[in-house]
């Protein structure tokens, strides 16, 4: 068992933020809803979640159909807006990742972070792609338009760690970091 686990992190940590129900969310890399089910019943933001793989999306969405504050997005988050090649194989889907392959649409993260004056929180769960997604944010620099940011890190990615070091040190000027379980979850909050 490791620290997360024994800390029961997935409904400590994961589920622990400053929210309440005027709040905007974005869930990039939703796969079947179960962290964007714990928030809705926690706090009842508004949800909007990313998932472009249509097995996953249309499990969720069949979930959560009704609820007029979650928005389904079937579509991957990536630096532009264009199609790309995933392979589907249950939670690692992704386009590093062995599987079926399933061509998808994206939406640019800039626009969608773009859509509001500010975000409460973002979680990013994208199989790999994270690198490519948090390194366009930082770039146009909407990442400072968010005020929390959880991120799963893949550590199958070539030369990620110097890169999560890149990104730290970006992050490091206008977020603290408030836990970090490395290849497991992050958190960074905006500095006040």
């Amino acid at each position: 068992m490791n620290a997360w686990e024994l800390i029961d992190g997935d409904n400590t940590l994961l589920t622990h933020f400053d929210l309440n129900e005027e709040s905007i969310v974005y869930d990039f890399g939703g796969y079947v809803g179960d962290w964007t089910e714990k928030i809705s019943k926690k706090y009842n933001p508004f949800i909007r979640i990313y998932e472009p793989v249509k097995t996953f999306y249309e499990f969720y969405y069949d979930k959560f159909i009704g609820n007029d504050k979650i928005e389904f997005v079937n579509k991957a988050i990536w630096s532009s807006f264009t199609e790309i090649y995933l392979g589907v194989n249950k939670s690692d889907s992704g386009i590093y990742c062995n599987g079926d392959i399933e061509k998808v649409e994206t939406v640019d993260v800039v626009t969608e972070i773009e859509r509001f004056k500010k975000i409460d929180l973002i979680k990013i769960n994208i199989e790999g792609s994270e690198y490519e997604v948090l390194n366009k944010m930082l770039y146009a620099g909407c990442h400072k338009k968010v005020f929390n940011l959880l991120i799963q890190f893949h550590d199958y990615i070539d030369n990620c760690e110097d890169m999560i070091k890149d990104i730290h040190y970006k992050f490091e000027k206008t977020h603290e970091l408030i836990f970090s379980f490395p290849y497991i979850w992050e958190h960074w909050r905006i500095k006040k």
